[in-house]
């Protein structure tokens, strides 16, 4: 975290001496690791809990259950995105009933209106950017823009430190970083087909060899049948290496629209944003800034 970032994170959550961290998500959690030491530091963290993925990475986290009994006045829940929004609107209005305040956090460019509903909106919402605030504004109403506020995105920020300190390199190699997106999403298109165009690209490129990292939520395994089926060995191959790591060590970094594809692009990473066949409900799940970027 650089200084500059430390110290607007640290100014902004100053009011809030007794914080009860939350994260389910991948992105909500690397934000909490950022931020529960911050607020360790300053002595703020009264516990962090967590569910889902979260959970599972991090078994030290407090359960969940504990969470709704801790939330009281003087008390502040900071909370990260997460794909259940009806989670997210469980605990923000039981924050607002018990009379503890809420921060909720965004890692990504996307769901403005979805993680809020009008009658229990958090106290304090922050974005990354002011393209970030101009579309929540749009979405919640200006009238609340007194509650929005910008910050430097803290998980993005310290991959990009993390990525500039790997040494390792593979040349002719090109990273893959999958989303979870199936084609009931509706967004026009899904992990698979993503594969399928990689597969098709990767026999006009030969002398390049694929890495395919699968999301935190994918199940490798699945992803490895599919791959299996495309009939490209040697060339396609699931890798189970850091993201980091690997952004750091290829030559290009092709993905969906995960927030790594940012982090590799401000690291000075070629990157590709594969989203092929999208529609408008697609491109709202896209961010300004892949779209320079679309393959």
């Amino acid at each position: 975290m650089s200084p500059e970032t430390h110290t607007l994170w640290s100014i902004f959550l100053e009011a809030h001496k007794n914080v009860l961290l939350y994260t389910v998500d991948p992105g909500a959690y690397a934000l909490g690791m950022e931020l529960s030491q911050l607020l360790q530091s300053a002595g703020h963290l009264q516990g962090w809990y967590a569910e889902g993925w979260s959970s599972n990475r991090r078994p030290k986290c407090l359960p969940i259950d504990e969470l709704p009994l801790s939330l009281v006045p003087g008390s502040t829940l900071l909370l990260g995105s997460q794909t259940n929004f009806a989670r997210t609107h469980h605990f923000t209005r039981l924050a607002k009933i018990s009379g503890a305040r809420s921060i909720f956090v965004f890692d990504h460019w996307k769901n403005y209106a979805e993680h809020f509903q009008a009658d229990a909106l958090p106290d304090q919402i922050v974005v990354p950017d002011e393209m970030g605030k101009v579309f929540l504004q749009l979405a919640i109403g200006m009238e609340h823009a007194g509650r929005i506020s910008v910050l430097p995105h803290l998980g993005i920020d310290a991959a990009v430190e993390r990525i500039l300190a790997h040494k390792m390199r593979l040349p002719g190699n090109i990273v893959v970083l999958l989303d979870p997106t199936e084609v009931s999403d509706e967004l026009g298109y899904d992990w698979r087909g993503v594969l399928q165009e990689v597969g098709q690209r990767a026999q006009a490129m030969p002398a390049v060899t694929f890495n395919i990292k699968p999301h935190p939520r994918q199940k490798p395994e699945e992803v490895q049948h599919f791959v299996d089926g495309l009939g490209l060995p040697g060339r396609l191959k699931l890798v189970d290496l850091d993201t980091e790591e690997l952004i750091a060590a290829v030559d290009e970094v092709w993905g969906m629209t995960t927030i790594a594809l940012v982090a590799a692009l401000k690291a000075g990473k070629i990157i590709k944003s594969m989203q092929g066949g999208r529609n408008e409900k697609g491109k709202a799940a896209s961010n300004h800034y892949l779209e320079p970027y679309l393959i």
